[in-house]
């Protein structure tokens, strides 16, 4: 059994450096928020020591956020953060007492080669239970219709169960409506996008037949959600799209109030559309499926992209309009930003005049979603 755990989930908080901190929190008492990104690797050892872990488990879900997924002068799957590699490249030395899970649609090459190292392809569903899966969504025929439907869809669980839904309600279970589904560049004609693996192809051509019979609210939640890829609680959700009151940001949604807004959020989930994230004294936030914000970043028009992000961008620096933010937290003399540390007091800017940064974990977050939606 494990002496503790701790999940971290890079769909909600996809920032590296905040990863670390709240790890070293976890394992050592005091806040390690302000400390250079360089020593939270010095507290997270100190912390095993000095607690006597004998086993962690360390769970990091959705790490392609912090992976590279592609670019000329770099490899597919590296991480993009060096600090969470040296962690990573020390368990896997078996040098710390954790036991980590990781999960990712991209491999991280560089523990390859590592003793303490195992890579297990998920792969698909049996077919068996492909079969099944396809029965309890409605779709009709016998077994070896169906297991040619899942072969032909890879047994991939997340495609064959929209599949199933699709045919299941809006198809009467018809198996032939699988093989007249849009081909994924008539998608994406538009926007010329046609480089996309297997996986994805399969799930975007369901999605995009699944996505005309959503109703016209749930569809534009879906489409917001998606875009912003950051998963959203539903008043957040509606401060930055309906409460503004601008048609542009709202669309169908204009006028709806909270509760319907949650309709269609609880329409969607119950869809897996959207999945919940339950926080421990905040409203649930609800994010997408990657392929689904990928479907969104490429299929939707480009100035409706850039409203949505505008529309975030400005709820999130709302706190920032009306006054300026004077932090003064300090630790031995210096005053924190994340990854740069400035001696209070010292003379910046062209005019040498004095500037107080912001040092609160909060105020921080805030000032990276602004980044992150401009």
């Amino acid at each position: 059994a494990a002496d503790a755990v701790f999940v971290w989930n890079f769909y909600d908080m996809p920032f590296a450096e905040v990863f670390l901190r709240r790890f070293a929190d976890y394992l050592k008492t005091g806040s390690a928020m302000y400390v250079r990104n360089e020593d939270c690797l010095d507290l997270i050892r100190r912390g095993l020591d000095e607690r006597g872990l004998r086993r962690i488990l360390l769970v990091m879900d959705g790490l392609e956020k912090i992976q590279r997924p592609w670019g000329d002068d770099m490899e597919e799957g590296e991480l993009q953060f060096s600090l969470v590699l040296e962690l990573l490249k020390e368990i896997a030395s078996g040098n710390l007492p954790i036991v980590a899970i990781l999960t990712t649609r991209l491999e991280p090459i560089e523990l390859q080669g590592f003793e303490g190292y195992s890579l297990i392809r998920v792969g698909g569903l049996s077919k068996e239970a492909a079969r099944a899966l396809l029965r309890a969504c409605g779709v009709q025929g016998s077994d070896e219709r169906l297991d040619q439907l899942a072969a032909d869809f890879g047994y991939h669980a997340i495609t064959i169960y929209h599949l199933g839904r699709l045919l299941g309600d809006f198809y009467n279970g018809n198996v032939d409506e699988a093989y007249r589904l849009p081909a994924v560049e008539r998608i994406f004609q538009k926007t010329g996008v046609q480089e996309i693996d297997e996986i994805n192809r399969r799930f975007i051509k369901v999605f995009a037949r699944y996505e005309e019979h959503l109703a016209e609210q749930e569809l534009a939640v879906l489409q917001r959600v998606a875009t912003l890829d950051m998963p959203l609680s539903t008043p957040e959700f509606n401060q930055i799209f309906i409460e503004p009151g601008d048609m542009r940001l709202a669309g169908p949604l204009a006028g709806l109030s909270l509760d319907e807004v949650q309709r269609c959020f609880d329409a969607l989930q119950a869809r897996q559309l959207l999945t919940g994230y339950v926080m421990s004294d905040q409203p649930p936030r609800y994010g997408t499926h990657p392929t689904l914000s990928y479907y969104f970043a490429n299929a939707l028009m480009d100035d409706d992209i850039d409203a949505f992000h505008l529309g975030a961008r400005e709820h999130y620096e709302q706190p920032f309009a009306t006054t300026q933010i004077r932090e003064t937290g300090s630790i031995r003399g210096v005053v924190r930003t994340r990854g740069k540390v400035r001696t209070r007091g010292a003379a910046v800017g062209p005019q040498g005049d004095q500037t107080e940064y912001p040092t609160e974990p909060a105020t921080l977050n805030l000032l990276e979603r602004i980044i992150f939606h401009t």
